[in-house]
């Protein structure tokens, strides 16, 4: 429409409406709005006023009726304004999408006594110069009664220049929305709300019978419902105060915010400005006209009592400039606290003037979010925290958390302080600050514990822990981060692990002073710390650590362990003092310095360097005349460029010794290399495969002496002893772990030659020389034809092939193996299927590389190196992803895992093809791949562990129903092994009309073979009276039967479903057929005469 004049649709209540003739009566008149494909309808129509009879048709889409010049509006049964909307025309407006009212040009909103039925979103624009909303109900002085209140049965959004007053009961279906500055104009002063109409005032008094109110307020003086959806009001002042009721003189209208559906509630300033909160803001409850009336935000602990969801609440918003808490109790929901407005914004919980009842007590999380710092003077007590304040917190009262699962959090920017003791029994804390950390009082916590300053890498945040107090976890992991600290205080983890990081990459001295560059924990700091493992550095540029004993980490039960992350981080160990510690663990990704003795006086030492390879330096170097000890376990790694040691270096193990990296000695001495030293026999040295210890070059006073229980020098590995001297004392020497009794050799070993034909493990040197017994080596596997197994190709084309399941498969194996003979003894080869032997039938052996050893007083004795070929029988069996293990007497087995499958149980038939449903048939599944199973007289494992009485697999059989019947099954009662080929089922009783068999056989299944169950069939029970001779109407038993039977047959095949079930049964091809089949069947034995 234009917008110039009045807009009518015509209509059958058009001169109701208009209140005179408007001469358009009669059929109402519809506007429709059909949009194309793809697109939502919109009506809009501008007018000066408006008169709709007739319907509004828009679909989904929206409507928009808008005034065009500066009037007043009013929606409902307000009288005499200029651009009126009643609730007859409001509900004649059908559309889903948003119905939006009014415009800029509005001047002034009244709303009342209108109940709109649509569910779709209704906007009320009042947003002309100094335009507000006013809800109240009309006033009918010649009848003296008051008009109905306001409901909407979708969401509802008011939006005012000046002021948005709601002084009636309003329902709304969705979420409610009011802006009541809309402008963001004309704060901080007051105007005549009706009366006189005056432009500013002082009090009412100054507005001839009308209100004065503040501009740009949201005041709730009755009862606002919302069915579903949330509360969300910006406004300049908000006033949420009973009244009296117009319609009862003298009664009071309680002012409520109800939520039913647990909506969420958001209520902020519009303009900046400071957030007054609770039992003590700083301004009286309900009057705003004091000194600092309109220039401040007040929610009173009174208001907040009135607003009742169980959804979140949120007070202040990204306008609310600073926030002052003086006493906070909500016990419905979840509370959010928010000052965003800049970077100086705060939040305030403040004790002014209040002492203890200005304590914040949520039943739910509380939520504090600002931009600037978090002020926690008062007792804080809630289920969770979680305080995100870019500048800081500050806690100086006591924090008592109730809930559980979860964590109080600190998020700043600044620097977070608490000086008030915080309990949380329920979970752990997290203090993440760009700036310092400072605690100054207990911290009981029941969940992990992170404190993180310097969370920006500036340098500038310290963690400091000041004397006469304790933090615990009870027994959850601590992580501590910072760029310097101050540990005075017990921390503890209990049972859990610690972890004290520097921020920024910084250096860590651990009982070295490393003054500016980095952060020093000396050994008073350290005896403060209780844990597990505690794990000290992180991205650093290094660790050092000297002269820390036993005495200082007694608080540590596990290991200590350095980690020093970044290509140019290197670790220090010993250069002011050797160290002495329980357990130990060193990693550093650029080099570890062992620069004095290095005691493990309790548990395992492991020393790994050059994880990252950024220089030319060995990952790991060992000072001349250093000695290394752990009680246990010690594991060396230096990494790409391995370990350098220095003279009469000592490295000794309790049990065992590891060497992981390639080492070298680099100057003359001794280096000695010792496992088990505390001599009980249970200690291995081992040299890992492809890596190299050398001797001292051109020297030949270099020693390499070599103690253990067992010494292991793994395939590949190589001792390079130039022109020194090796010595070996070792009583199980080459063999794997595990293997003892008459493969275990009793004397010390002192190895003189070798054959130099064979390419060993060592080169040879001027002095004693060994290597060890050379492990079995698998080359290829071949099931038949099929390789399953090859050293060039570990992953050969095809799946493995299936091996039937009655036994005879021949599999043939190539090894390498190290024996006394050139041409091994075939009962020396053992080789398991999984946990079926597989009889060896011959083997093959190549030409053999011997070489020469001798005990300590014994003449040489010959050792080859062979190459075999060994073929064995697999016997029956059954399963898939099955294991290949070969050995040879006492040397190291050879493990192919997953490398073969048997074939899977295959179905060909089932028998008979009908059996009863009451269960007791028995059914012979024919088939193949079903196992062996030992006779049932049969003694368990009498003989040889291939007797097929050994192989007993579990084989499991039911009966599956048709998709069409519900895909339910049948038990078998019974399942009886026969063969591999033959299985028994005796059934249970049936529900369904047929089945399949289904047979499990060592993890593999199959589904085949067909059944039919007659009996289930509902006509079946409905003639089997007739039967049986127990009904006969006729006195002709077997002529009941039939008559039944053809009728109620041929009745359920129409069913196609049930027809396609029967045609396994053997039964004609269409109903009449099938039924002809299966009536003989049922009736054929019925009597001629009824059994008395």
């Amino acid at each position: 429409a234009g917008g110039a004049g009045q807009f009518t649709l015509c209509g059958a209540d058009a001169d109701a409406i208009a209140g005179t003739t408007v001469f358009c009566s009669g059929e109402d008149r519809n506007v429709t709005a059909i949009p194309p494909s793809g697109y939502s309808s919109t009506v809009t129509i501008e007018s000066i006023t408006v008169l709709i009879s007739g319907n509004i048709l828009a679909g989904s889409g929206d409507v928009t009726l808008a005034p065009t010049s500066a009037v007043q509006m009013a929606i409902g049964d307000r009288e005499s304004i200029t651009y009126t909307l009643t609730e007859l025309e409001l509900n004649s407006v059908y559309a889903e999408g948003t119905l939006t009212l009014g415009s800029s040009l509005v001047t002034r909103t009244y709303l009342a006594g209108i109940t709109h039925t649509r569910t779709g979103k209704t906007v009320i624009y009042s947003t002309g110069s100094s335009s507000y909303i006013l809800v109240e109900p009309t006033y009918y002085a010649v009848d003296d009664y008051y008009g109905l209140n306001v409901s909407f049965g979708g969401a509802l959004s008011l939006f005012a220049a000046e002021g948005i007053f709601l002084n009636d009961s309003v329902t709304v279906g969705g979420a409610f929305e009011a802006d009541a500055n809309f402008d963001s104009a004309n704060q901080n002063s007051f105007f005549c709300m009706g009366g006189n109409d005056a432009a500013s005032c002082t009090s009412d008094a100054f507005c001839a019978f009308g209100a004065c109110v503040s501009k740009g307020e949201f005041r709730l003086n009755n009862l606002l419902t919302i069915a579903s959806g949330g509360f969300d009001v910006t406004a300049d002042v908000i006033t949420i105060e009973d009244s009296f009721d117009p319609r009862a003189t003298g009664a009071l209208i309680s002012a409520l915010v109800n939520i039913s559906a647990g909506g969420t509630i958001n209520i902020g300033p519009k303009t900046a400005r400071n957030v007054h909160i609770g039992l003590a803001s700083g301004l009286d409850a309900y009057s705003l006209l004091t000194s600092s009336a309109g220039t401040g935000f007040e929610l009173a602990q009174a208001e907040i009592d009135r607003i009742s969801t169980s959804g979140k609440i949120t007070l202040g918003n990204s306008a609310t400039a600073g926030m002052w808490v003086r006493g906070l109790n909500y016990s419905a929901a979840e509370v959010e606290l928010i000052a965003t407005a800049s970077s100086s914004s705060y939040i305030d919980l403040d004790s002014t003037g209040c002492s203890d009842a200005c304590s914040v007590v949520s039943t739910y999380l509380l939520t504090l979010t600002s931009t600037g710092e978090c002020l926690l003077q008062v007792p804080v007590s809630a289920p969770f925290l979680i305080a995100a304040c870019d500048a800081g917190v500050t806690q100086t009262n006591s924090l008592s958390l109730s809930g559980s699962g979860s964590t109080l959090s600190y998020n700043v920017s600044g620097d977070i302080l608490i000086s008030g003791p915080v309990t949380y029994l329920g979970g752990g804390m997290t203090m993440v600050a760009g700036g310092d950390v400072n605690i100054s009082s207990d911290l009981t916590l029941n969940g992990n514990i992170i404190a993180f300053a310097d969370s920006d890498s500036s340098g500038d945040g310290d963690f400091n822990f000041f004397a006469g107090n304790v933090l615990s976890s009870n027994n959850h992991p601590i992580a501590i981060t910072g760029n310097d600290m101050a540990i005075a205080s017990p921390v503890t983890a209990g049972t859990a692990d610690m972890t004290v990081e520097v921020s920024g990459g910084g250096l860590l001295g651990v009982n070295e002073d490393v003054g500016s560059a980095g952060v020093s924990l000396l050994n008073s700091n350290l005896r403060q710390l209780t844990a597990n493992n505690l794990t000290l550095g992180g991205t650093v540029t290094g660790i050092r650590m000297s002269g820390v004993s036993v005495a200082e980490l007694v608080g540590i039960s596990g290991y200590l362990v350095l980690r020093a992350v970044g290509p140019f981080s290197n670790i220090s160990l010993g250069a002011a003092g050797a160290n002495n510690v329980s357990r130990l663990d060193v990693e550093a990704d650029g080099q570890v310095r062992v620069e004095a003795d290095l005691a493990i006086s309790a548990d395992d030492l492991a020393v790994r360097g050059s994880l990252v390879r950024s220089w030319n330096v060995a990952g790991i170097s060992v000072a001349a005349g250093v000695v290394i000890t752990a009680s246990r376990d010690l594991l060396m790694d230096g990494g790409e460029l391995g370990v350098d040691f220095g003279s009469a270096n000592e490295v000794r193990a309790g049990r065992h010794l590891t060497i992981y990296s390639n080492a070298q000695v680099v100057a003359s001495g001794a280096l000695v290399l010792q496992a088990d030293g505390d001599g009980d026999n249970d200690g291995t040295l081992t040299v890992v495969a492809e890596k190299t210890i050398a001797a001292a070059r051109n020297r030949t006073n270099g020693t390499l002496l070599l103690f253990a229980d067992r010494v292991l020098v793994r395939p590949g590995a190589f001792l390079d002893m130039d022109q020194g001297d090796l010595l070996v004392s070792a009583s199980n020497f080459g063999f794997v772990e595990g293997e003892r009794g008459a493969c275990k050799q009793t004397a010390a070993l002192n190895l003189v030659g070798y054959n130099a034909a064979f390419k060993g493990k060592f080169t040879r040197g001027s002095g004693q020389t060994f290597f060890e017994v050379v492990p079995l080596k698998l080359t290829s596997v071949r099931a038949g034809v099929s390789t399953l197994f090859s050293s060039s190709n570990a992953n050969p084309a095809g799946a493995s092939p299936a091996i039937n399941t009655v036994g005879g498969t021949d599999l043939t194996f190539k090894v390498t193996v190290f024996d006394p003979s050139p041409t091994p003894d075939p009962s020396a080869f053992t080789v398991f299927a999984g946990a079926t032997e597989c009889e060896v039938l011959r083997t093959r052996a190549d030409a053999a590389v011997s070489y020469a050893w001798a005990r300590v007083g014994d003449a040489a004795t010959e050792r080859h190196v062979v190459d075999v070929e060994l073929a064995c029988s697999l016997p029956a069996g059954v399963g898939t992803k099955i294991d290949l293990v070969i050995r040879n007497g006492c040397n190291s087995a050879s493990v192919l895992s997953n490398a073969l499958r048997y074939r899977p149980p295959r179905i060909r038939q089932l028998t008979p093809a009908n059996t009863s449903a009451a269960g007791g048939g028995s059914l012979t599944i024919l088939g193949e791949g079903f196992g062996s199973v030992c006779p049932a007289n049969a003694p368990a494992c009498a003989g040889p562990r291939k007797d097929p009485c050994c192989r007993s697999h579990e084989v499991a059989a039911s009966l599956a129903g048709p998709a069409a019947e519900g895909g339910g099954g049948v038990a078998c009662a019974e399942v009886t092994w026969t063969s591999d080929s033959s299985l028994t089922c005796t059934t249970a009783p049936s529900t369904i009309s047929r089945a399949a068999a289904l047979v499990r056989v060592a993890g593999q299944s199959v589904e085949g073979g067909a059944v039919a169950f007659p009996d289930a069939l509902v006509f079946y029970s409905n003639c089997k009276p007739a039967a049986l001779g127990l009904v006969c109407p006729s006195g002709d038993c077997r002529r009941d039967c039939s008559a039944c039977c053809k009728r109620d047959c041929q009745r359920q095949l129409q069913d196609e479903p049930l027809a396609a079930a029967l045609r396994p049964m053997g039964a004609g091809a269409d109903a009449y057929g099938q039924c002809a089949v299966l009536c003989v069947e049922l009736c054929a034995s019925a009597p001629r005469a009824a059994v008395r």
